[in-house]
């Protein structure tokens, strides 16, 4: 099964609602990427081949 990322917000409106849905929709829980890591550490993120990736606003997050 193909696996989910979601680059955005932990705990924000628009990230909660699509793991809602995709739970709602028998996928799995999507991972959660959030900006501050993207932004700022340097590390690389690392992603399955055949991950699809919903990037979102980082919203209210004064850090990102």
């Amino acid at each position: 099964m193909t696996s989910l990322t979601v680059v955005g917000t932990p705990g924000e409106r628009r990230v909660t609602l699509f793991a809602h849905a995709c739970a709602a929709h028998g996928l799995p829980e999507p991972r959660i990427v959030p900006w501050t890591r993207v932004l700022g550490d340097g590390r690389a993120i690392r992603f399955e081949p055949g991950t699809l990736v919903r990037i979102e606003s980082p919203g209210e997050d004064a850090t990102a």
